[in-house]
């Protein structure tokens, strides 16, 4: 469903300039020709957030449980994973006796 989106974004910009251009071309003047534009350009957002708007179903989890998006994604947030355990062990805050 992504594909969806991007060429729905893609065909935003594409129709607000087309319309317009066309229209001004046409022999419709500048300042009638924006708001047209704009009327199809918001047709194209309102189909793509409202009638074939996106899932509520998240996605699946990765087979580890951890996003590793990006160049360092796994090695910085196994880092975190071991801060945090780190920070909240308990047992560090009890004299020895």
């Amino acid at each position: 469903m992504t594909g969806y989106y991007n060429l729905t974004l893609g065909l935003i910009l594409l129709a607000f300039v087309g319309v317009t251009g066309a229209s001004v071309l046409g022999g419709i003047g500048l300042t009638t020709a924006v708001p047209l534009g704009a009327l199809v350009s918001l047709g194209l957002v309102i189909h793509g957030m409202f009638i074939n708007g996106p899932a509520d179903t998240p996605a699946p989890p990765t087979s580890s449980g951890v996003n590793t998006d990006g160049p360092f994604g796994s090695a910085r947030t196994n880092f975190s994973f071991r801060l945090l355990d780190f920070l909240a062990d308990r047992s560090r805050c009890v004299p020895a006796s």
